[in-house]
């Protein structure tokens, strides 16, 4: 995969939502019991209703595994007013250039810093 260079504008770390994420998504499971077929049923309704979701949205970028370990989901400005995700164990500074490659969508990892700091 060819990298992509960026320059940043403006960055925002998203990992916040993970907490929101394993309570909205995890924890119902954590305690379900299907004892009955309606039990059954509403939790296949629910399970791909987040498939559907995962597979729609980037909600997948907002994932308790990647944040233990170590990686963070950053929503980054970029020159050109374009926005990406960014998937990172370090947060890019504002006017910083970096080189990353495409996971998919607008979704990006960061491979290498090219001008400036990261956090």
């Amino acid at each position: 995969m060819a990298d992509t260079p960026f320059t940043v504008v403006s960055v925002r770390d998203d990992s916040a939502q993970v907490p929101a994420y394993l309570l909205t998504y995890v924890f119902p499971f954590a305690f379900a019991t299907a004892d009955d077929t309606a039990s059954f049923w509403a939790y296949g309704v629910f399970a791909v209703l987040l498939l559907v979701l995962l597979a729609r949205t980037e909600l997948s970028l907002v994932n308790p595994i990647l944040l233990a370990f170590g990686f963070h989901t950053y929503e980054v400005r970029t020159t050109g007013d374009r926005t990406i995700s960014l998937i990172s164990k370090t947060q890019p500074l504002p006017h910083s250039t970096f080189l990353a490659y495409q996971v998919a969508g607008s979704a990006f990892s960061f491979r290498r810093l090219v001008d400036g700091d990261m956090q």
